[in-house]
């Protein structure tokens, strides 16, 4: 079985050989990311039976679309999130808590996002650390793409490609596919509905960014 959109499954969009595992600079965050998945509810991807299974996720949003048949496709988004310890109006820190909650998307969503997907040929981006000009940062989003099945596994980040669009192509692949899911889920309402769904306090945002929850008061973003 070939990777969906390509003749062959060895060859990226860059002519890139595409090599199962995790790359050498994305141990830390897939033990992370795991973690953090399978806390929200989410598969193990090493350990799943469908024919393939995309996974396309940041530190506060997991999205994943699967399929048997490459004709019918199913998917369930999560967002997770951890309490800064803080709470607005009162003295004193608690502990962190960890808090998260998962949808099942319908059918036709899924294929949407698959479609959204296949056609920018995000399956085949070659890991951050190979791209000439793409570094790593300390603020931003790190993006998160996993992938399984019948073609093996692998695992990659890429740190905030919207700062690289305009300069490195694949970059400007991860960024366009980020807005297509934000528009087809509506990732800013559901989040904040998300957040708003939780106790008074603040939580991670993504990055070093939190937000806010007071009592009878609307969410606030604040930087740290």
């Amino acid at each position: 079985m070939l990777w969906p959109s390509l003749v062959s499954a060895q060859i990226s969009a860059k002519g890139h050989e595409i090599i199962p595992g995790v790359s050498d600079d994305d141990p830390w965050w897939y033990k992370w990311s795991q973690e953090r998945c399978i806390r929200a509810g989410m598969p193990d991807l090493e350990h799943i039976s469908d024919t393939f299974h995309f996974r396309f996720a940041t530190e506060t949003r997991v999205v994943d679309v699967y399929t048997q048949d490459y004709k019918v496709f199913c998917g369930s988004m999560a967002y997770c999130t951890t309490s800064t310890g803080q709470t607005p109006g009162y003295a004193g820190r608690s502990k962190p808590e960890f808090f998260s909650k998962k949808y099942i998307l319908d059918t036709t969503t899924c294929r949407k996002l698959y479609d959204l997907f296949a056609g920018l040929d995000v399956f085949h981006i070659p890991p951050q650390s190979t791209i000439r000009g793409w570094t790593r940062g300390l603020d931003g989003t790190t993006y998160l793409i996993e992938c399984a099945g019948a073609p093996g596994h692998f695992y990659r980040t890429y740190w905030t490609p919207s700062a690289y669009k305009d300069s490195i192509k694949e970059a400007a692949m991860i960024d366009s596919a980020a807005t297509g899911v934000d528009y087809i889920l509506s990732t800013q309402e559901s989040f904040g509905t998300f957040i708003d769904g939780l106790p008074a306090g603040c939580y991670s945002a993504g990055g070093y960014s939190i937000t806010c929850r007071r009592p009878g008061f609307l969410i606030e973003e604040n930087g740290w």
